[in-house]
């Protein structure tokens, strides 16, 4: 899982831009507490990815 949600953040930016892929990282882990057992790993990846420019608080 936390891979899909990586990959779909960065194919989301890379495809739709940054506002994008910011929306939807915050639809994965601001809007909601489903995903937040996977959020330190999918930070983990965005950032070593080059991709920490995704990675939103609010």
């Amino acid at each position: 899982m936390v891979t899909y949600v990586a990959e779909k953040i960065k194919d989301t930016r890379d495809r739709q831009g940054l506002t994008a892929a910011t929306a939807l990282y915050r639809a994965f882990f601001i809007g909601t507490g489903i995903y937040a057992r996977y959020k330190a790993d999918v930070d983990t990846i965005l950032t070593v990815d080059g991709y920490g420019d995704c990675i939103v608080t609010e």
